[in-house]
């Protein structure tokens, strides 16, 4: 789903993207290692997704930034969960990225895309035009 915000579509196909490179790796019971380390290009994908995204809003002055950050926060927390399981869980790796890690991943992405953001980008294009940079 595009929203018509370039850089911020971008992103979002990224984060797919890797979300999908994980799950193959999962259902090809590829090595710990090679999970890990594509689940940690995730993570750090996603904190600088929210990163940029959270500025975008913060300078058009968003209003509801507060609860976007908070949002944003509900899935770093649980994504750094996950990667400090995988790291925990040396050989039984599996454990703690599994296919329904993804998918809730995915629905997470997929829910959060379709209000939040949405909402945002429409915000920022709407404010985009108002003040051209």
């Amino acid at each position: 789903m595009k929203l018509g915000f370039p850089a911020v579509d971008e992103d979002h196909e990224r984060l797919l993207a890797l979300a999908a490179e994980v799950e193959l790796l999962i259902a090809s019971a590829s090595r710990v290692h090679k999970i890990r380390a594509k689940f940690h290009e995730l993570v750090e994908h996603a904190l600088a997704h929210f990163s940029r995204e959270e500025a975008y809003m913060a300078a058009c002055q968003y209003p509801d930034l507060a609860v976007h950050k908070s949002e944003h926060a509900e899935l770093t927390e649980w994504l750094l969960h996950i990667e400090q399981a995988l790291a925990e869980d040396g050989p039984n790796a599996g454990t703690a990225a599994t296919d329904q890690t993804i998918a809730f991943f995915r629905a997470w992405i997929g829910r959060h895309l379709t209000s939040f953001d949405t909402a945002a980008v429409q915000f920022i294009l709407a404010a985009s035009r108002l003040h051209p940079a």
